[in-house]
């Protein structure tokens, strides 16, 4: 597996090969990361926008993070996908989508950081296939002000 950053800043620390790498980027900005994996039948190429903030001038209010991806197997350990933050006084919506854009889960006006009101990776009380689905995420910091966040999540069986 081979990782480029996108950092023009850092040319020569701007690969990394191996299963798991690590960055570190040296001016706030956005980037576009990557990993390519080689495969008997062929290469496949993940990619990623990633938004790097300058800590002396921008404070977050809150911040909410989802992993990217679960496994919803009852095995006790990440079976629900669920939003987690601080300072998040609320989840205004939760919403999860498949490829072809059909809703497969909503919640609405929510706590974090509580597995109860998550995702079990069920759709009509069926477990769904081993795919990536979209999610949406609109919350309420303690402050005020409203986020928005949105990404991916992949389904392991």
């Amino acid at each position: 597996m081979t990782w480029y950053f996108g950092d023009s800043g850092n040319p020569t620390l701007n690969t990394a090969t191996g299963l798991t790498a690590q960055h570190t980027y040296n001016n706030a900005g956005s980037y576009i990361s990557s990993a390519v994996v080689n495969l008997n039948c062929g290469t496949v190429t993940l990619t990623k926008n990633v938004s790097i903030i300058n800590c002396a001038t921008t404070k977050a209010d809150c911040s909410c993070v989802l992993p990217t991806g679960f496994t919803p197997n009852s095995d006790g350990q990440n079976d629900i996908f669920y939003p987690r933050g601080e300072d998040i006084q609320q989840i205004i919506s939760f919403n999860i989508y498949n490829r072809w854009g059909e809703l497969m889960f909503s919640r609405s006006n929510i706590n974090a950081n509580e597995p109860s009101v998550g995702w079990d990776g069920k759709y009509n009380g069926k477990l769904c296939a081993p795919d990536i689905y979209m999610y949406y995420v609109e919350g309420k910091c303690a402050s005020g002000k409203q986020i928005l966040i949105k990404g991916d999540v992949m389904i392991i069986n």
